[in-house]
């Protein structure tokens, strides 16, 4: 069996001589392969932590891990000790643990400080009336890191390019989504959401979707036949 572990932008192949691994089994290789300790690693498949819910003993299989699976690890920066990452947890607002961000509930609140900016110039009115079709031209949108960016629905990805000097262009396919999710921001509710991705690689964030196109963002994110 081999499945594939995508972790700090790379992804490392993990093979086992067994058809259905134990947690304990995979975590130990996982430990091996990206020298992340097995109680510092955060796995996480189709949005879901599943290392907040398995038991070292189970079967990897019960959880959806099959032989091809590729699953997202998010863990503590190397060299950080016990405090550190104490002190990480409970500063999350800021900006470089927030990038890190996995598929917990913490991880998907918006950060208050690019709501309180407000819609960015140029942003589509948000209204509660709801649409079944995307515009024709871009979202203009803040990403995790409050910088505008002008993001557009292709075919079979969502393209995103950071609308200032030197700006990062980035192209996400659906095949590479493991799950989505919308969050309410705070005094803008009737008008406008946050849209939240977990990637096999990375979280995204991206604030001010009009709320008119929630459901189209559902629904083009959560393809089955992806």
């Amino acid at each position: 069996m081999e499945v594939k572990c995508c972790y700090s932008n790379k992804v490392y192949p993990l093979s086992f001589n067994v058809k259905d691994p134990s947690v304990s089994q995979l975590t130990s290789a996982i430990a091996q392969a990206v020298q992340v300790t097995q109680k510092n690693q955060k796995i996480i498949l189709s949005g879901k932590v599943l290392s907040k819910i398995w038991k070292p003993k189970q079967k990897i299989s019960k959880f959806g891990i099959k032989n091809g699976t590729k699953f997202l690890l998010v863990a503590p920066e190397q060299g950080d000790d016990a405090g550190q990452t104490k002190k990480q947890s409970r500063s999350r607002s800021n900006k470089s643990s927030r990038q890190k961000g996995g598929g917990d509930q913490i991880d998907q609140q918006p950060d208050q400080t690019i709501v309180e900016k407000g819609p960015p110039p140029g942003c589509l009115k948000g209204v509660k009336t709801p649409l079944n079709f995307f515009p024709d031209k871009a979202f203009i949108v803040y990403d995790a890191s409050g910088v505008i960016c002008k993001l557009s629905i292709e075919q079979e990805s969502i393209w995103v390019q950071q609308d200032v000097p030197g700006g990062t262009q980035e192209r996400t396919f659906l095949s590479d989504i493991q799950g989505c999710t919308l969050k309410s921001l705070a005094g803008f509710e009737d008008e406008y959401v946050m849209l939240y991705i977990v990637t096999t690689v990375k979280t995204l964030k991206f604030y001010f979707i009009p709320l008119q196109y929630s459901k189209c963002f559902i629904d083009y994110l959560q393809k089955t036949d992806k």
